[in-house]
């Protein structure tokens, strides 16, 4: 214990006050990158023109998945509400509707958003398989989610959540999202991270992450900060 109690005061001593100061701007500044991969932009134009022939309305279907308890609803409620929710009880299915003015083309569309919940999809049994489907099927986008706080959600993306999503479709585009980033300068948390033996995820491991499996964009942010920038990349990319 008190080997431990050493080592998180070294730590604290370690950090600069130049990391404090990209840690704290990187808690509000949200971040997003586009991938610049032929193959993907190839991609991006393949599924415009699918797009433009089978919808012509501005409705999006939007599949937000990962573990659970790393912020996913916080977005959608942050998204719905215009403010920060402290508190929820997880779902296997959680649905928003919402009307997205997208202020780069001042046009309105409509977002239909299904956040699944990791824990409770994952113990379906079999019998559920039609309710797996509903909720993958006909998505114009899926959004892998993890939490910067969180290595091993990052993981479970590429071990359970890429696979999942090429069960059901190979058509969709695909947009990584880190979330909590306000928890990189969070001193308890650190403290917990590094009793693991671990620390926060970084922005290069998204962008890592994302060219790896050929996403299309990659973007970072707290649920305590508006999150609107996320939907207009993810429409300026298929609209």
């Amino acid at each position: 214990k008190r080997e431990k109690k050493e080592k998180v005061n070294s730590f604290n001593k370690d950090i600069s006050e130049e990391d404090i100061r990209i840690a704290t701007f990187l808690k509000k500044k949200m971040f997003i990158k586009y991938n610049e991969n032929e193959k993907v932009k190839t991609r991006i134009d393949k599924l415009k023109m699918i797009r433009k022939k089978e919808k012509s309305n501005n409705g999006l279907k939007i599949v937000l998945i990962g573990d659970s308890q790393i912020g996913k609803s916080a977005v959608l409620y942050q998204l719905a509400n215009a403010k920060f929710l402290s508190e929820y009880k997880t779902s296997p299915f959680d649905q928003l509707t919402t009307r997205f003015k997208d202020p780069k083309r001042n046009c309105d569309y409509t977002l239909s958003i299904i956040d699944i919940g990791a824990s409770d999809f994952k113990r379906m049994s079999e019998s559920n398989e039609a309710i797996k489907e509903l909720g993958f099927s006909n998505a114009d986008v899926y959004i892998l989610a993890y939490s910067v706080n969180n290595p091993a959600s990052l993981n479970s993306l590429e071990t359970y959540w890429l696979p999942k999503i090429k069960e059901f479709t190979s058509s969709a585009m695909m947009f990584l999202l880190a979330t909590q980033i306000d928890k990189r300068d969070n001193f308890e948390c650190l403290t917990q991270l590094l009793q693991a033996n671990t620390s926060p995820l970084t922005q290069h491991e998204g962008v890592t992450f994302m060219n790896k499996h050929d996403l299309e964009c990659y973007a970072e942010c707290t649920a305590r900060e508006p999150v609107t920038e996320i939907f207009s990349a993810i429409v300026d990319i298929l609209c």
